[in-house]
């Protein structure tokens, strides 16, 4: 797939201008899980959100923290009332200002949404792009000039399927009800059969024992396993 970068690169190699490659920050993957993760935004410290992982959001974020090549990033909920959407405002220092802005690209489209809007999917390219620009009174009322942005972050995405889990079939052995008196009976451990003791009648031990009593050809009790499903032991 060839990048913004390129794209632009080539753009101004056409109309004659010497526009120079701009700065990588990253370029490499970004796997994700569904799931959320938390976010506090630069300009409000005190408050915090749950972000959807799966979104241009949670791309940046899990490239920020990769081991080798990570970088910081800041961003503003100053918009997030009206846009439910967050402002990227810098990325490694690197500030928007009057005439520089940072910029969403999947696909090599701009984005249509702000920051962690935007839904995602498998082998996806994200472009986070550091361009002038000049507002315009057409839509989209905005020019950004690829052609000589400064500052590129290239993220491809990798969604990580979640494993299903083992359908666990049990076998049911028993299940009904067993009527307790108040009082104690007598057990037998298996390992010692010369003792005995006595046990509390209304107790685990014993509604076990009742059960035992009415379904006793179902039953095997000892001290080192007490099971009433099979493969669940206490």
């Amino acid at each position: 797939m060839i990048s913004i970068a390129v794209v632009a690169l080539l753009s101004a190699m056409m109309v004659g201008v010497a526009a120079a490659e701009p700065t990588e920050i990253f370029d490499g993957n970004a796997k994700l899980e569904a799931g959320t993760f938390t976010f506090v935004p630069s300009n409000n410290p005190t408050v915090s959100y749950q972000v959807d992982t799966l979104t241009d959001h949670g791309a940046l974020n899990a490239a920020s923290n990769d081991e080798y090549d990570g970088f910081t990033y800041n961003a503003s909920d100053a918009y997030y009332g009206y846009f439910g959407s967050f402002f990227l405002t810098d990325i490694n220092g690197i500030e928007n200002n009057a005439e520089s802005s940072w910029f969403i690209y999947i696909n090599d489209q701009i984005a249509p949404y702000g920051l962690s809007a935007n839904v995602v999917g498998d082998d996806d390219q994200l472009t986070f792009l550091y361009a002038p620009f000049e507002y315009t009174v057409v839509a989209p009322y905005i020019d950004v000039d690829t052609a000589n942005a400064t500052h590129i972050l290239e993220i491809e995405v990798e969604i990580e399927e979640e494993e299903e889990e083992e359908e666990i079939n049990l076998i049911e052995i028993y299940d009904g009800e067993v009527k307790l008196e108040a009082g104690t009976f007598t057990f037998v451990p298996s390992n010692n059969p010369t003792a005995s003791y006595q046990v509390g009648a209304l107790t685990d031990h014993g509604a076990l024992n009742a059960a035992f009593i009415r379904f006793s050809s179902s039953f095997a009790i000892t001290t080192t396993s007490i099971s009433l499903v099979a493969g669940l032991y206490f």
